[in-house]
């Protein structure tokens, strides 16, 4: 039996052998800002919801890369691909160290496998422990440098205890932050994400702050409607 994920805009097919489409998958794909890119590289696709949901916001994409070292995620998100006759998405099996491409990109986007290992069951955790200890952030951000464009971005969504790690690593790559917006529960709760933009040019620091929810209840604040209006019914 099929299931699927249903967005405003289109249905994605889904599979338990990958990482779900969870509010991280949603926020990220809300605020991400490449509304002039024409490439952007997904790295650890997951669900594939990501670069889908970017896809269809962004007309002015004329290429969509994904990779992923999941077979099944790979696998999926070239089903997905041909249900949505979108013949400029392209995905591959592969990690980003091993990832070649003769194009640079506008944009490169990450949902972190630390994170979202958070969210798997410990047979789970186990099976993709290796791509956990495999990433390292260092060469990720070098490997963005290389990937990059001169006036590109690289977006991601981290835990906010990381966002100092994660600073470190893309100074070491000559990285500037360039946009930053904290994430809150609820409106009395500690930020416990960040989304987190980097480019190689200088820019003036962009804060901001979502507070998602009024209440224990999961009502969604105006500003949490608003961002992801256009992704959910």
């Amino acid at each position: 039996l099929l299931k699927y994920f249903s967005f405003k805009k289109f249905d994605l097919q889904v599979s338990e052998e990958v990482f779900p489409i969870t509010t991280d998958t949603i926020l990220l794909a809300s605020w991400v800002n490449c509304k002039l890119a024409k490439s952007l590289l997904e790295v650890g696709i997951g669900s594939g919801a990501i670069s889908f949901l970017l896809e269809s916001q962004n007309k002015t994409l004329d290429k969509v890369i994904g990779i992923d070292i999941n077979k099944t995620a790979i696998e999926l998100a070239r089903q997905n691909t041909l249900q949505l006759k979108l013949d400029k998405m392209v995905f591959h099996q592969s990690d980003f160290q091993s990832f070649g491409s003769s194009c640079k990109f506008d944009h490169i986007v990450c949902n972190p496998p630390y994170f979202k290992n958070m969210l798997l069951s410990k047979e789970k955790l186990k099976q993709e422990a290796k791509h956990q200890i495999h990433f390292d952030f260092v060469e990720f951000a070098f490997f963005c440098n290389s990937n990059l464009n001169p006036q590109g971005r690289v977006s991601l969504i981290i835990p906010t205890e990381q966002e100092n790690f994660l600073a470190e690593c893309f100074n070491r790559a000559k990285f500037q932050l360039s946009r930053l917006c904290s994430v809150y529960h609820e409106m009395e709760s500690e930020s416990k994400l960040s989304m987190v933009e980097y480019s190689n040019d200088m820019q003036v620091l962009e804060k901001s702050s979502l507070i998602m929810y009024q209440n224990k209840n999961g009502l969604k604040t105006k500003e949490f409607e608003a961002m992801t209006y256009n992704f959910l019914r």
